[in-house]
């Protein structure tokens, strides 16, 4: 975090602020020829520098890979700035295992050190980085001249002084300039200081309660001194608390308790208010009894980011984006709405991680239309829906917690080319997971338990994989394919669910590695496998391990197959074999003469005329497979 502190310029008239004048620390590398700083860009700012700035023979700077541009002016202003920082890099694929690790700082006191909450920047990659350099909490009166330095190395954390190792440093000059416009001490009111204040200008607002609505359309930072539980603007009933018409709008430490009728925003971002900042806000309590609105609504308003917003039983959702792209809501309470916590609507390369979205009527994220999306990390327990996400290409959904979702935990349609992994879905009031008309979808490291219905319910799918799941738990099938289509379901484990697997209208799919163990009640006639109306598919090296008694059950039509095509080389008793395998059944004869694995007798699968040929005669942790 920025220091927070009233920064002046304090250079004299005809002083600069070039390194031979000043006295930093020395930092570079012992060498620079892998890895480099080739430029740098920043708004209109533009800078290349190019590779191997040695300075051997320099006797200014102790260290090979440093470049002095202190000559070279940023103009930055408090709020948010964007930084565009371009690698060099050695030209050999092997370097793609080497990123070039980015750090930034800014001597925001002026005391020539670089100090570690100094630092504006840490990344690591391999492309062009594009980040934006959040100064919101930065007070500057006038204006902020001052040293940056910029450091690509080869090692995470590289010190600020003394050898990186390999890579390069830059320094460079950065002027920050803001004027501050005090409320209410100067202004009366935060509508006066706004209308008063010039573009990149901060107005800071101390304690108290502003029965105001506020139209900002202007750059600036507007904050308060002790944060949203002491200072509310409060609005008018017929407007929306906060419109911004403007790009590089913060919106930081405000309670927004008060009067809004329906259809009507909390805070608004209407079109081209793009790159804007709200962090640390509270929605606050209804007072009229209206409750048919949105909180926050970003409207064809791109990059804007969303940080530490609290909003909890008010309103119809808490954030409302559409027709927008780069939306970031980050580390956010958005609970107890009349319809959603979140709805992205046509929004693209958006992120959605570590929030809290729980208790909403309806869903606790819904996203529409959107593609690119990452949501991650994000807490939505007793909604309706955990999250609906449907219309969309490219998302990556992981490490996410749904739990006691009133229908679906995950409700996914019209899904393509995503990866959904390492997801918790648990005791749902009908299915943990709905998959619908989805392809290139991979289902991975997801655990779904507890479910009143089906864990995984595929419908109208294919090309897909389902790999190395948990299903538990559920009361009904564990999964249900209705209409699943040259998928493969590999690697999941199946404990204590009423069923494994029920598959309809569904062909041309591989299920391998699937242990399923310890299924609750139902005794021998139970069917954990269900398949009516399908060909083509293919089961081997499964474990039906069902101690507690069930059975396959198979339509005469049903033309699977239970032994795997191509043979396998495995250990297996101290020796090395190459054969086909089938899968191992908790009531086949497992009589092994020749000690391969395999037992001597085929194993009816369900009663009729389908057989497994190969049915092995242990559980498949006795089996170690080489790999092709």
């Amino acid at each position: 975090m920025l220091k927070k502190c009233v920064c002046l310029m304090l250079l004299a008239s005809g002083q600069d602020v070039h390194s031979q004048q000043l006295d930093y620390c020395e930092n570079g590398s012992y060498g620079n020829h892998y890895l480099w700083i080739d430029a740098l860009m920043s708004g209109d700012f533009f800078h290349f520098t190019g590779p191997y700035h040695n300075n051997y023979g320099d006797q200014d700077h102790l260290y090979i890979g440093y470049d002095d541009q202190t000559d070279q002016v940023i103009q930055w202003q408090t709020g948010l700035n964007e930084l565009v920082l371009v690698p060099g890099r050695f030209d050999q694929p092997w370097m793609d295992a080497y990123p070039s690790h980015w750090q930034v700082w800014i001597d925001f006191n002026q005391d020539l050190i670089f100090a570690p909450d100094e630092r504006v920047l840490a990344h690591s990659g391999v492309d062009m980085l594009v980040e934006t350099i959040d100064l919101s909490e930065l007070v500057v009166d006038g204006e902020l001249t001052t040293r940056m330095r910029v450091s690509s190395g080869l090692f995470e954390d590289a010190p600020s002084c003394g050898s990186i190792g390999l890579g390069e440093v830059e320094d460079y000059t950065v002027s920050i300039d803001a004027t501050v416009l005090h409320v209410p001490a100067i202004y009366g009111s935060i509508q006066e200081a706004i209308d008063a204040a010039h573009a990149g200008d901060q107005i800071v607002v101390q304690d108290g309660v502003y029965a105001e609505s506020l139209l900002i359309d202007k750059p600036l930072t507007l904050t308060s001194v002790n944060g949203p539980a002491n200072t509310n603007i409060t609005g008018v009933l017929t407007e929306p608390t906060i419109v911004v018409m403007a790009p590089d709008v913060t919106i930081q430490g405000f309670d927004l308790s008060g009067e809004r009728q329906a259809d009507l925003a909390g805070i608004h971002y209407t079109p081209g208010a793009d790159r804007g900042l709200i962090k640390n806000v509270d929605c606050g309590t209804e007072i009229s009894a209206e409750t048919d609105y949105i909180n926050i609504h970003i409207d064809h308003a791109d990059d804007v980011k969303i940080d530490q917003l609290h909003c909890v039983n008010r309103g119809s959702r808490g954030v409302y984006a559409d027709r927008s792209s780069g939306i970031h809501i980050t580390n956010s309470t958005l609970n107890g709405h009349s319809r959603t916590g979140i709805r992205f609507l046509l929004v693209d390369d958006g992120l959605i991680e570590n929030n809290v979205l729980n208790n909403n009527l309806s869903a606790g994220l819904s996203l529409i239309a959107s593609n690119g999306n990452v949501i991650t990390n994000n807490l939505c327990d007793d909604n309706r829906l955990g999250m609906s996400i449907g219309d969309s290409v490219d998302l990556l959904i992981t490490n996410n917690r749904c739990n006691r979702s009133s229908s679906f935990g995950l409700y996914i349609t019209q899904v393509e080319n995503s990866l959904v992994q390492d997801n918790l879905i648990a005791d749902s009031g009908y299915q943990g997971v709905l998959l619908k008309e989805s392809n290139l979808v991979t289902f991975r490291g997801n655990t779904v338990k507890g479910g009143f219905d089906f864990g995984l319910h595929v419908l109208d799918s294919f090309d897909l994989e389902i790999n190395e799941n948990s299903f538990e738990t559920n009361q009904e099938y564990a999964l249900v394919a209705e209409g699943m289509d040259q998928s493969l379901v590999s690697d999941n484990l199946w404990i204590n669910n009423f069923g494994m697997i029920r598959y309809t209208f569904s062909y041309g799919n591989v299920f391998t590695g699937n242990s399923s163990a310890n299924d609750m009640v139902g005794g021998a006639s139970r069917c954990r496998i269900f398949a009516t109306r399908s060909s083509n598919n293919m089961f081997y090296l499964n474990e039906f391990n069902w101690t507690k008694g069930g059975k396959i059950c198979l339509s005469s039509s049903d033309q699977s197959s239970w032994t795997s095509v191509d043979s396998f080389t495995y250990e297996f008793g101290g020796q090395t074999w190459t054969v086909q395998l089938g899968n191992y059944y908790h009531n086949a004869d497992h009589f092994d003469v020749d000690g391969d694995g395999v037992a001597e007798l085929t194993h009816p699968v369900s009663g009729g005329p389908t057989v497994d040929t190969r049915p092995l005669s242990q559980l498949l942790s006795f089996y170690l497979l080489q790999k092709p």
